[in-house]
C-alpha cells in the first residue's frame, strides 16, 4: 500500500490509501527541501483561492469584505516567505482593483506600484516595495 495526496485547486483533500501498482516508484518520506516546497505550494494555492474569493466578494457588491479576504491572502504568502513572487503580484493586482472600487485611488496606486516593482525584482535585485510596505498602511 502507498499513500497518495490528492490536491484540487483551492482545496486540500486528506491523504488516502491506495494499493501500490507493480513497478510503481514509492517514497517512504520527503526531504526537508521537498517539504518546504510543498508547504510553499500549498500556501500559494491558498492565497490564490483567497484572491478568487476576494474578487467574488467584489463582484457580489461587498468590496470591503473582498479587501479583508485579499489581505488574508497576502498574510498567507507572507507567513510562507513568498512575499516577492508571482503569487504575491496576482493578489496585489486584485487588492488594487478592490481599492479602486472603494475609491481608495492613492492606496491602489501604491499597491499596483508594489506589484510592478515585484515583477522586475529578478532584473534589478531587491524590490523597493514589499508586502511589508502594503501591510504597514
Amino acid at each position: 500500500m502507498s499513500e497518495v495526496a490528492v490536491l484540487s485547486p483551492g482545496e486540500v483533500l486528506p491523504v488516502t490509501t491506495a494499493p501500490a501498482v507493480q513497478g510503481a516508484v514509492t517514497c517512504s518520506g520527503t526531504t526537508h527541501g521537498e517539504s518546504a516546497s510543498l508547504a510553499g505550494h500549498l500556501a500559494a494555492v491558498e492565497a490564490l483561492d483567497l484572491r478568487d474569493q476576494a474578487l467574488a466578494a467584489l463582484d457580489s457588491g461587498s468590496p470591503g469584505a473582498g479587501l479583508t479576504i485579499a489581505a488574508s491572502g497576502l498574510a498567507v504568502l507572507g507567513a510562507a516567505g513568498l512575499r516577492a513572487g508571482a503569487d504575491a503580484v496576482a493578489v496585489l493586482v486584485a487588492v488594487a482593483e478592490i481599492e479602486e472600487c472603494l475609491g481608495l485611488f492613492g492606496d491602489a496606486a501604491v499597491t499596483i506600484a508594489t506589484a510592478i516593482d515585484l515583477t522586475s525584482t529578478r532584473r534589478r535585485g531587491t524590490p523597493k516595495h514589499t508586502l511589508g510596505t502594503f501591510a504597514a498602511r
